[in-house]
């Protein structure tokens, strides 16, 4: 069978997923509701203190890598997480992109503008930076837990101001 995509757009609320539903039942094709999707991450932001700015892509490779994201977790603007591990209290600097399989261990720092290759292992409170990333150096463990606490909390609060 050729594969084919549809895509329905409309405004907010007006019945997109329910005629979507309807018309993959009607064609016998899965149905990938991205509005469902973005809800799920916005759970995880607000249920976890996760801050994810801006213009992020979060892309797996299917049957290849997952992402995990740890909690209280910074990711600045412009961010690529592409089958990627971050570990609590990490922070991603903007424009940054963390590739497959890498790992971000807890507390550390990835600086703006940063590309950390396939397969990196970040050790936990270190900083790296660089095209492509390399260590920097270790950062005191309460310094960078200060640090990286305030930033997922601030923003967290932030969130509290838009209920």
């Amino acid at each position: 069978m050729k594969k084919i995509n549809i895509a329905i757009d409309g405004p907010s609320g007006v019945g997109k997923s329910t005629i979507a539903d309807i018309v993959a039942e009607k064609l016998n094709m899965r149905h990938l509701d991205t509005g469902a999707m973005y809800r799920c991450v916005a759970y995880k932001t607000l249920k976890d203190g996760v801050n994810i700015q801006d213009g992020t892509v979060l892309h797996t490779l299917y049957e290849k890598s997952t992402i995990e994201i740890g909690d209280h977790v910074s990711v600045g603007h412009n961010v690529t997480i592409h089958g990627a591990t971050v570990k609590d209290y990490a922070l991603i600097g903007m424009g940054s992109t963390i590739l497959d399989h890498a790992i971000v261990g807890e507390g550390a720092i990835v600086a703006a503008g940063s590309l950390v290759l396939s397969n990196t292992v970040i050790e936990p409170g270190s900083i790296w930076g660089g095209v492509p990333a390399k260590f920097i150096k270790k950062v005191d463990p309460e310094q960078a837990k200060e640090l990286n606490q305030k930033i997922a909390h601030n923003y967290l609060m932030y969130s509290q101001w838009y209920k």
